[in-house]
């Protein structure tokens, strides 16, 4: 079984969910496990300025990023966010998007939500 475990370095979380994923899914001989950030599929600015914002303003100002969660996260803005969150990954993360594609997976496995919406989009597809 082809199985892809993907994160994003935006904090630690993301990152040591997924090795625990992939560790356990290592000892099982039967498997054939990739580990991948999905931030080293996008370009070099977009990476950087991803992971050093999210450290930042959860380290400097953590009231600022409660309400760019909570704002993310609000039902009536929840349908434009998406449309806008969708449409920056189509065009950010075009090199996930070819990497997913030509990989043949049996299983993807994503710790973050930039993952999650680049794989249901080419799912839907």
């Amino acid at each position: 079984m082809k199985i892809l475990i993907i994160y994003a370095t935006a904090g630690a979380g993301h990152r040591r969910a997924a090795e625990a994923l992939y560790e356990g899914f290592r000892t099982q001989d039967q498997h054939d496990i990739t580990l991948i950030d999905a931030l080293d599929y996008t370009n070099r600015f977009h990476k950087h300025f991803y992971s050093e914002s999210y450290s930042f303003l959860v380290t400097h100002a953590p009231w600022l990023w409660k309400i760019f969660f909570d704002l993310a996260n609000w039902p009536l803005l929840f349908p434009v966010i998406r449309v806008l969150r969708r449409l920056t990954h189509a065009l950010l993360a075009q090199r996930l998007n070819e990497f997913l594609e030509e990989g043949e997976f049996d299983y993807i496995l994503t710790t973050h939500f930039l993952a999650n919406e680049v794989v249901s989009f080419l799912k839907s597809k």
